[in-house]
């Protein structure tokens, strides 16, 4: 039996010990273990190059270790292992090379009767810490690698078109002044969209203040300015400002700090005074607008002297600092690579501290001197502007604060005072009302609503008392997208299949944040992070995506379910309700969705997931964790729980949404086909994005049609005599899409959409109003993965959804949809691919009565003959491209593989499954009673009884028969006792046992306006 771990096996060998390393080796001295005994220090253990002293040393040194097992048994686990750490940490964990002596435990455990139990317990022991130390070191190797990632990526150049939208959004800002808080602009995105690498490129256009509120805990990037994030929790606490001790006095010199210590002593016993007598006005902290507008004259003080400091001396002429100088200054780094935005915030802060603590006149602070305040603030900033080269720009300083969400959970002492921090802070920037001031709040996490408040819910009350309209900015949105390097992405006929299938191409789709990490990832001689980092991209991509280090969460998170699935299968959010908007700014702030629009009004933003190969590659890897983890969770389940929770489809959709899971599932798992039988000859592939691989045409048609083989192998074109089969017509085709996209028009019909989408690794989703068709997969044909995608190489399958209880023909063909009409040179064919599915079939199509129990849903996979001659004139022309015709009845795993459908899931999400389905048949007719629907069954027409069939020619003459109910000229009821006596005489007939139907037809005669009993309904025919 050994022990050791199978990787220390094969590094050292059975049973070889290093002579060099026992040269090495550094004796701790002697052990004593939990039996009382003491053992001889190590290395007397290890001692004797002969083979035979060696091994009766290890099983000697196994004793020992069986020995204090032994002597152990008798105590608590947690004593056990607090026990075995002094002979680990001791004998094995300082030296990795006596591992391989541990095979030889179970040699020595004969001489001791150490049982099977005790062994595997040594193992565990081994095994547990051995784990633990390893995934501590990596995790720390990852954390290290994701944030010198970050650092890199923050460093490539920027490209796209977001700061030039921004730069004139600002200026519109700018050269308005319409109202309160009309100067704040807020950006709402998602993660990663470059909201803060932007407003820092602005910063080269216009003179900038940056404020980063990142928590130091928050592994983000840039890094939060620590000062500023402390200074805003001086203001906006729970507990007196003055007990907090100074950040900055660990930096200060000595003198300085007893200095700060006297004062704050001295501050401390005047605030708890102050709090003694109930003075809710004894400190700064106690009214957060005059806290607000103190800081920031600090903060632009601070910056004033930075600038004076670096004037030349008179007489010589200092020119002004531009912008791109200005941000350069602020990353300039002393010895102890400190920066000097840094060195600022610092002085600010220990100003403010001592306003706060000295100052008596804010200890009743008043409108004025609030207002006085303000004013020096303004002034300072004015100096500022003065001081600075602005250029043409009407914007002449930009104060922003990034992760601003950290102000919006947070709330002044005062109890009663529902504002946020963010409030203070939009009132104090506000506040400095001087031409060319623009403020920008920005955050992942913001939800917007607390940024840019509808008039409605506003809680300023200057804002509130200027009326509408509201004259907060829109937040600003429009970010880059597919913005890679500042060059196209692919070119026709440049790129292979075997490149675009990579980990690289697949993150220069979709934000920035993909594109610039895989960027700084490319080779480096000197810096070995990238080789480490690459295999955690995907990994960084799954945790922004859920939120979360827990992969198999997804089951209790409805939000993290909705993401993962929107992802890939392109669901809708339509934010008509105050849940659905609540729930759409949750997937902007936590779960990457994109912020599309958001309208002046303001009540809500339009969301989605766009088209990311690389997050929906992560998405396909965390359910499929989940799946594989939890044998109740199933794709199809959770959709449809999704589908039924939030009920935003509508029938169509339902339909078109279950054919799109349906044909991304089976591309999953042939996927997981080709893993287990493929060779890699045969694969077009990356390792490193499984999901994003190309899959072989058959391959992809055999695992969605599994059961139906035989048939499909066979398969002819509809329109070709003597066409080749099916199967070998899939040769050297392959299909890749890891989610589907949405098409806007029918541009998307083209081999030239087609070899981009190719690329992009996703389907079609065609337009609401597309004709004919509702779903395209493209389809390349090459020869091997260096096939260039190109139009010359592209081809289709073509899906048309229907969702109706009877099954519907359809009439298309490629020519008609011009499919290939953007091919110059058009070959003599070019097969492709046609599947109809109609799902929500539970009947045939025929003209005959219905019995009363209607029969089990259809199911069945059908395939056009060859047809010399078209039966209508949209059916594919005889000689026309060949057209392979696949017909789909019903959605079950009759016809579909048994791993796509997941019970009556599909069902319940199509909506075909009924009232009546889900009841048993006894329910079936009292719920008919109840008149749901109509039908052909006795119960639904049983309160009225038709002649049978001749009729009296002067019958609309004769007076009416029914006795019990008679009706006046004018409509109105002449004796409404008769219905009442007429009712209760045919409760009595009723209650009669029926004998014979033609006795209970001569009763029927009278009794009208009854509904009929059950036993009379059985013996009705109609």
């Amino acid at each position: 039996m050994s022990l050791a771990p199978s990787s220390v096996k094969r590094q050292r060998g059975k049973d070889s010990v290093d002579e060099t390393s026992r040269k090495r080796s550094r004796s701790p001295g002697a052990v004593t273990d939990s039996a009382g005994t003491t053992h001889p220090p190590r290395q007397e253990i290890l001692q004797g190059t002969p083979e035979t002293k060696q091994d009766q040393n290890a099983i000697n040194f196994g004793v020992i270790l069986l020995h204090g097992l032994v002597g152990m048994r008798q105590i608590s686990v947690k004593e056990k292992a607090d026990d075995m750490s002094v002979l680990y940490a001791r004998w094995l964990q300082e030296d990795q090379r006596l591992y391989p002596l541990l095979r030889h435990v179970a040699l020595g455990s004969e001489k001791v009767g150490v049982d099977s139990a005790t062994l595997k317990e040594i193992q565990a022991l081994i095994d547990q810490k051995q784990n633990k130390e390893e995934k501590q070191k990596h995790e720390s190797v990852v954390d290290s690698v994701a944030m010198q990632t970050t650092e890199r990526a923050w460093g490539i150049k920027f490209a796209g078109n977001s700061l030039a939208r921004l730069l004139a959004r600002v200026e519109d800002i700018a050269k308005t002044d319409e109202g309160v808080y009309s100067k704040i602009l807020p950006i709402v995105q998602s993660s990663g969209m470059g909201k803060s690498r932007t407003v820092h490129e602005l910063a080269t256009e216009i003179f900038t203040i940056p404020i980063c509120l990142r928590e130091s805990k928050d592994s983000g990037y840039p890094y939060g300015d620590a000062d500023m994030v402390e200074a805003f929790r001086l203001i906006f606490k729970d507990t007196p400002i003055a007990q907090q001790k100074a950040s900055d006095n660990d930096k200060a010199s000595d003198n300085d700090k007893a200095s700060d210590n006297d004062k704050a002593s001295a501050n401390d016993k005047e605030s708890a005074k102050a709090e003694n007598s109930g003075d809710k006005n004894a400190s700064l902290a106690r009214i957060p607008k005059a806290a607000c507008v103190a800081l920031f004259r600090n903060i632009f003080s601070a910056i004033w002297d930075e600038l004076r400091s670096r004037e030349e001396p008179p007489p010589k002429v200092t020119p002004k600092v531009t912008p791109t100088q200005w941000r350069s200054i602020l990353e300039e780094v002393d010895q102890d690579r400190i920066t000097v935005r840094k060195k600022i915030y610092e002085r600010a802060l220990a100003s403010f501290r001592k306003d706060m603590s000295c100052n008596d006149n804010y200890k009743k602070t008043t409108q004025y001197s609030l207002e006085m305040d303000a004013m020096d603030m303004a002034t300072i900033l004015e100096n500022i502007i003065n001081r600075t080269d602005t250029g043409t720009n009407t914007t002449k300083v930009v104060m922003y604060f990034d992760e601003c969400h950290h102000l919006s959970t947070r709330h002044p002492i005062i109890e009663d005072d529902s504002r946020t921090a963010l409030d203070f802070v939009c009132y104090a920037m506000d506040g400095c009302r001087i031409p060319g001031m623009v403020g920008i709040l920005l955050s992942t996490n913001s939800v917007f609503s607390h940024v840019s408040a509808p008039s409605h819910i506003v809680t300023s009350s200057r804002e509130v008392s200027q009326g509408p309209p509201n004259f907060r900015p829109t937040p600003f949105v429009h970010l880059d997208f597919d913005a890679w390097n500042g060059r196209s992405i692919i070119e026709e006929g440049k790129c292979s299949i075997q490149k675009v299938c990579s980990l690289p191409f697949l993150a220069r789709f979709g934000r920035p944040l993909w594109w610039t990490r895989a960027e700084s990832l490319k080779p480096n001689q000197h810096d070995p992070i990238p080789s480490v980092a690459k295999h955690e991209l995907v990994t960084f991509a799954k945790e922004k995506l859920s939120r979360t280090a827990v992969e198999t969460d997804v089951a209790t998170n409805k939000a993290q379910l909705y993401a993962l699935l929107s992802t890939r299968l392109c669901l809708e959010l339509i934010p008509m309700s105050r849940a659905s908007r609540a729930y759409a700014d949750k997937l902007v702030a936590d779960h990457m969705a994109v912020a599309y629009h958001i309208p002046n009004h303001k009540e809500y933003m339009r969301v989605g997931y766009s088209s990311e190969p690389l997050l929906a590659e992560a998405a396909a890897l965390l359910l499929q964790v989940n799946e594989r983890e939890d044998i109740s969770f199933h794709p199809a389940t959770a959709l449809s729980a999704l589908i039924r929770d939030k009920n935003f489809l509508t029938k169509g959709d339902r339909g078109e949404l279950v054919a799109r899971y349906i044909l991304l599932r089976a591309q999953d798992l042939a996927l997981d086909k080709l893993r287990s039988s493929e060779t890699p000859e045969n694969r077009i592939f990356d390792n490193s994005v499984p999901f994003s691989e190309a899959v072989p045409l058959w391959t992809f048609f055999s695992t969605l049609f599994d059961k139906h083989l035989n048939i499909l192998s066979k398969a002819k074109p509809r329109n070709k005599e003597g066409g080749m089969p099916l199967k070998d017509a899939c040769n050297r085709k392959y299909v890749r899409f890891n989610h589907f996209a949405r098409a806007g028009d029918s541009s998307i019909l083209s081999t030239a959409a087609a070899w981009k989408a190719f690329a992009r690794a996703n389907g079609w989703q065609c337009y609401d109003r597309q004709e004919a068709i509702d779903i395209l997969i493209p389809v390349v044909m090459a020869d091997s993965g260096r096939t260039k995608l190109r139009r010359k190489v592209m081809t289709f399958i073509v899906i048309q959804v229907k969702n109706t209880a009877i099954a519907q023909t359809v009439h298309f063909s490629a020519e008609t949809l011009g499919l290939f009409s953007d091919l110059v040179d058009l070959p003599e064919d070019i097969p492709y691919f046609v599947i109809v599915f109609n799902l929500g079939v539970t009947r045939e199509k025929d003209n005959s009565a219905r019995p009363r129990q209607p029969p089990p849903s259809p199911a069945k996979v059908t395939t056009r003959t060859p047809t010399a001659a078209r039966k209508h004139n949209n059916d594919p022309q005889p000689n026309g491209f060949s057209c392979y015709w696949l017909e789909v009845v019903g959605c079950s795993s009759e016809v579909l593989n048994d791993k796509i459908v997941s019970g009556d899931a599909l069902r319940q999400i199509l909506g075909t499954r009924s009232i009546f389905d889900e009841a048993s048949e006894n329910e079936q007719e009292s719920i008919l009673r109840l008149k749901p629907l109509f039908n052909q069954s006795a119960v639904s027409f049983s309160w009225a009884k038709e002649s049978n069939g001749y009729e009296d020619p002067n019958l609309d003459e004769s007076p009416d028969t029914d006795e019990e109910f008679q009706v006046t000229d004018n409509n109105m009821i002449s004796n409404p006792e008769t219905l009442v006596s007429a009712s209760k005489d045919s409760d009595n007939k009723l209650h009669k046992v029926p004998q014979e139907e033609d006795d209970i037809l001569e009763e029927l005669h009278d009794i009208q306006g009854v509904l009929l009993s059950k036993e009379t309904s059985d013996y009705m025919q109609y």
